[in-house]
């Protein structure tokens, strides 16, 4: 019974496939807004001139939701991950 409530759980949350969609519900700003804090609070990058014979590599953004043990919703997860297949 606890296994059929956990699957209408999961079903219950649309994941985005794309920015555009994630941009549409607030809880999927939130946890880019959190994401993207948390990144300049630990100092992950720099920014510095792109040397003009080089291309910048492209990043793109993974949505999933986390469960709680029991079954109910944790929090929605947005992660900025970078197109390393672009990388020579």
């Amino acid at each position: 019974m606890q296994h059929r409530s956990f699957l209408s759980a999961i079903d219950s949350f649309r994941i985005p496939t794309s920015i555009q969609e994630a941009l549409k519900d607030e809880n999927w700003v939130r946890a880019m807004n959190e994401k993207m804090s948390a990144l300049e609070r630990n100092e992950n990058w720099e920014i510095v001139e792109r040397p003009k014979i080089k291309k910048a590599v492209g990043c793109q953004w993974i949505y999933t939701v986390k469960y709680k043990s029991n079954d109910t919703l944790d929090r929605y997860k947005a992660r900025l991950v970078a197109k390393g297949y672009t990388q020579t």
